[in-house]
């Protein structure tokens, strides 16, 4: 059992080093001819392992695979603002909030002559039995007559 060197990164990921710090006695026989095999057993000791504040290879790779995929989403989501920007004239950037004050009375924004037409107020539950009920397959539904 020859202990190595452990580094432990900030992603939790673990690199053991390929070559020993101290090699055990069958390691120590086996290079002086006296052993037959060698030691194969990896050990590590908490005084030869460092702990790395930065992430791995593999991780800090994908991080910046996944940044520059992110890059490219939002220049292309710009883009497709300008272009609708320019079509259209208005995008919407941002989730605006409007607090808009009841009690002020505004001008009508109709002509006096004009009349406007008033829908009436529907119940919800009628609407739906009514829609339920012209469809083609009601006569299978068990609505009865709540209209």
């Amino acid at each position: 059992m020859c202990n190595h060197s452990k580094i432990i990164f900030r992603c939790n990921h673990v690199r053991v080093s390929e070559k020993p710090v101290r090699i055990c006695l069958v390691q120590s026989d086996y290079i002086s001819g006296v052993g037959s095999e060698a030691c194969d057993e990896v050990r590590s000791h908490p005084l030869i392992t460092v702990r790395r504040p930065s992430e791995c290879g593999y991780c800090t790779d994908k991080r910046s695979r996944l940044d520059q995929t992110l890059k490219e989403a939002k220049a292309l989501i710009a883009g497709v603002k300008a272009t609708l920007k320019g079509s259209y004239g208005m995008v919407v950037d941002e989730i605006v909030e409007v607090d808009v004050d009841v009690t002020t009375e505004e001008a009508p924004d109709h002509e006096v002559g004009e009349e406007r037409d008033i829908v009436p107020e529907l119940d919800p539950v009628q609407e739906f039995l009514r829609k339920k009920l012209a469809a083609k397959d009601a006569h299978l539904m068990m609505l009865g007559n709540q209209i």
